[in-house]
């Protein structure tokens, strides 16, 4: 079987310590943040979009 190692040459898996555990929920919820935020970003963007086509689309009805 191949193992999978670290860079240290430990095999994998290894028991993952609690400062291992915290920083991979840590990581996890960043990544959650950083998702979020870029989805809130980007529906912002079409959200002002819609309303400028909107505001051009009653412009033109006038």
């Amino acid at each position: 079987m191949i193992h999978s190692t670290r860079l240290s040459g430990e095999d994998l898996p290894d028991p993952l310590t609690p400062a291992d555990q915290q920083l991979c929920s840590s990581l996890q919820n960043w990544m959650q943040e950083l998702f979020y935020q870029s989805c809130d970003r980007s529906i912002q963007q079409v959200l002002s979009q819609c309303q400028w086509s909107l505001v051009i689309d009653g412009n033109a009805a006038t």
